[in-house]
């Protein structure tokens, strides 16, 4: 297979053998370069078919997680050398284990260069240092545990790229790891249980979306986005499963814009493979009724509304102004998938994922995050 040859040429330059049997670098230095911008082609060519006919995996060159992946992130960030190759450039080369440990490595640098900023601040107040200062110290009831950890949070926004410690109220203990990981535990538990409304669990899938009717709890959908970058900031797993398109979402921007109104959070052009993911029957349906050879509006009797059930409760939306009159036809089916995918992925959760992204990049905000989000890239 072409990928695997290819991957093999990066290799071999990358890691010489002792023989000396390649060109000297001089005479070599853009095979890496070259064989690098190949296999990126290859993956656009295979991104661009509907499936793609490889696995994203495919493209995974393992042999880079024993190279130095933190001067290569480095080289990729610095200003003083522009236009350097870099593997960070092309992540989808990066294996899992590449982009973990220049994620880890890279949370490691900011939460020292945090701590060192409070102690600093400390000195120049001509305060003591205490211990607590190098840490974000999260101190939660169990029985308040989703108040008092948004109150927590909410309080120690300049402390949230800090290592992470929690400790229960009323309760002895050394927070080695365990206590943090229970305190994700049980939030996540809480927070995604039905009763709670703000997720929906979609068992054909077996992953999570965002609730179209909870608008009221943006604190709450914030308060998630935080615990996700906490737990990728500080390298605890999460028993989630949410969509590709959800993680898509969260680089659209990368960067958080200055201007507190722009529109974060929306993918462009969503496609019926998109909600697939969440979805399978509603992408199922949407596909056969683009390709339906007989009369839509005859014989399937729709028009330009959307009904969804959540939690036992069926509600319809219009896709657009006056859509309950608007019959869905051959010539518009087109616009009414669009309409439907877009409003399913972007419009009716706007407000609920705009305040888990801003969430999210109020600890995540760093060039590795996107390195190792954007497994398709």
């Amino acid at each position: 297979m072409i990928v695997r040859h290819v991957i093999q040429f990066i290799t071999i330059r990358q890691f010489p053998p002792a023989d000396k049997s390649l060109p000297p670098l001089s005479k070599s230095r853009w095979w890496i370069p070259t064989g690098t911008k190949t296999l990126a082609l290859i993956n656009a060519a295979n991104n661009s078919s509907t499936p793609p006919l490889l696995d994203y995996t495919e493209f995974y060159n393992s042999a880079l997680d024993h190279m130095d992946l933190m001067q290569d992130y480095f080289n990729w960030q610095s200003p003083q050398r522009p236009g350097q190759f870099s593997y960070c450039q092309y992540p989808f080369i990066l294996s899992i284990v590449a982009k973990r440990i220049i994620l880890t490595k890279d949370s490691e640098q900011q939460m020292i260069l945090t701590a060192r900023r409070s102690l600093v601040a400390k000195v120049a107040r001509h305060q003591a240092p205490q211990i607590d200062i190098f840490f974000l110290n999260i101190h939660v009831r169990r029985s308040h545990l989703v108040s008092d950890s948004l109150n927590e949070i909410a309080s120690k926004q300049k402390d949230l790229k800090k290592k992470l410690k929690v400790s229960f109220v009323g309760e002895p203990g050394l927070d080695m790891g365990g206590l943090t990981k229970e305190w994700f535990l049980l939030l996540i538990r809480q927070i995604f249980h039905p009763d709670y409304g703000m997720f929906v669990y979609h068992p054909h899938s077996r992953c999570y979306w965002f609730s179209t009717d909870q608008e009221g709890n943006l604190r709450e959908y914030n308060l998630i986005g935080v615990l996700m970058g906490l737990a990728v900031y500080n390298s605890i797993i999460l028993d989630l499963h949410f969509p590709s398109i959800c993680y898509r979402k969260l680089l659209s921007p990368p960067v958080v814009p200055d201007v507190d109104t722009a529109d974060v959070g929306s993918v462009n052009t969503p496609t019926v493979d998109d909600l697939a993911e969440i979805m399978p029957d509603v992408s199922r349906g949407l596909t056969e009724l683009l390709a339906y050879e007989g009369n839509v509006e005859e014989d399937m009797c729709m028009n330009f509304q959307v009904s969804l059930e959540e939690y036992g409760d069926v509600k319809t939306y219009k896709l657009r102004d006056n859509g309950e009159n608007i019959p869905v036809t051959n010539d518009n089916r087109n616009e009414y998938v669009e309409l439907y995918l877009d409003w399913i992925l972007n419009a009716a959760i706007y407000e609920q994922f705009r305040a888990f992204y801003l969430g999210f990049h109020s600890v995540c905000a760093s060039n590795a995050l996107i390195v190792s989000i954007k497994k398709y890239c």
